[in-house]
């Protein structure tokens, strides 16, 4: 698949999440492992993964949400 078509998809996927009551952060996390998945393969998940663990060790990034809760 192209980038235009995943992107595509991958909006519309979105919405129609979203529209069935879905919380985001699982939407957007099942958008992204399935995107990975189609443009990379099955290595797609070990790029996820390091992409998750690699935010979640910016100090700056876990504090934003400390500080609206």
């Amino acid at each position: 698949m192209s980038i235009e078509l995943i992107s595509i998809a991958m909006v519309l996927s979105i919405f129609v999440l979203l529209l069935m009551g879905l919380p985001m952060a699982f939407g957007l996390g099942a958008i992204a492992v399935t995107a990975a998945m189609l443009k990379f393969g099955p290595i797609g998940l070990t790029l996820v993964a390091s992409r998750v663990y690699s935010f979640m060790n910016e100090y700056v990034l876990v504090a934003v949400p400390m500080f609206i809760l």
